[in-house]
């Protein structure tokens, strides 16, 4: 009778306690749901620990997400655009399709406290940004050696002092992006600015570069449009600087250097590396330093 007892009360006790305090499905996914942070667009999720989480196809634009570990994270598919991953670990992070256009990935920016100021050190050493749309992504001083870029859209990055040792680029657009122009009832007119590349000390040593695009761009005149009677105005051009980058045993095939400006052909930045068919400056095509 004593242990009939016991169960009884403790019964009534978790009967009691479900009356009191109920725990709804959504409150239960609510609490999964923030590991940290409520997570969404402009969110502030810093410093939150989202590692494992599985983000895909999520809109994330502009959050905060200086110093979050996203190790593991599935982050496929999902809008990052304008968003703060300075100090992030993305530590086999997946990221394959993501939109980081705009995000800021690199260093400190003025005015900005000193813990705020990492970049994506060894933290981002083999994340899977393939197909990614990093144009115009802030990527300055971060680590991005072993990771995965191929296919990504990287134009008009700053990837001054960046590490990409070991990383694939595959099929990878990394140029300066033209003005952009159109036609109105008003006549042609530059609708949005150039955007330049930045490869200040960009470390490519044992990169795969294979049929990678580093073209620039050249001025035009005012021109008509066949077909229109629009004339759009002309602009200057654009000579991605790459002579501070360091191609050390990278593997250069079919990579497309025209409108640029590149180390000498014989300087130690190119030590080891192997060349096929790749497109010089000039546009002529060779398997040797342009």
């Amino acid at each position: 009778m004593h242990t009939s007892s016991r169960l009884l009360a403790l019964a009534a006790s978790v009967l009691m306690l479900g009356t009191l305090v109920p725990v709804s499905a959504s409150a239960a996914t609510t609490v999964a749901e923030r590991r940290g942070c409520a997570i969404g667009p402009k969110a502030s999720c810093k410093d939150a620990d989202l590692s494992g989480r599985d983000l895909r196809g999520r809109d994330l634009r502009g959050i905060d997400l200086r110093g979050a570990k996203l190790r593991h994270a599935d982050l496929r598919n999902a809008d990052l655009r304008n968003a703060d991953l300075r100090g992030v670990d993305l530590r086999r992070a997946k990221l394959k399709g993501a939109d980081l256009s705009g995000a800021n990935v690199g260093a400190l920016r003025t005015g900005q406290a000193v813990r705020d100021s990492a970049p994506c050190g060894s933290n981002c050493r083999g994340a899977d940004l393939s197909s990614a749309n990093l144009s115009q992504a802030n990527l300055s001083n971060a680590d991005f050696g072993n990771a995965k870029l191929d296919y990504a859209n990287m134009n008009g990055v700053n990837a001054s002092n960046t590490n990409f040792d070991s990383a694939s680029f595959y099929q990878t657009s990394i140029k300066p992006i033209a003005p952009g122009v159109s036609c109105s009832s008003s006549g042609g007119s530059i609708t949005s600015p150039a955007v330049g590349v930045n490869f200040y000390n960009t470390n490519f040593t044992n990169a795969s570069l294979h049929d990678t695009d580093f073209t620039g761009y050249q001025s035009t005149s005012k021109y008509t449009a066949p077909g229109s009677s629009c004339t759009y105005p002309g602009y200057s051009g654009y000579t991605p600087d790459i002579s501070k980058g360091t191609f050390t045993n990278a593997q250069l095939i079919y990579t497309t250097f025209l409108y640029t400006k590149l180390p000498s052909s014989s300087s130690s930045r190119w030590n080891g590396a192997t060349f096929q068919s790749i497109m010089c400056p000039s546009g002529s095509i060779q398997s040797k330093a342009c």
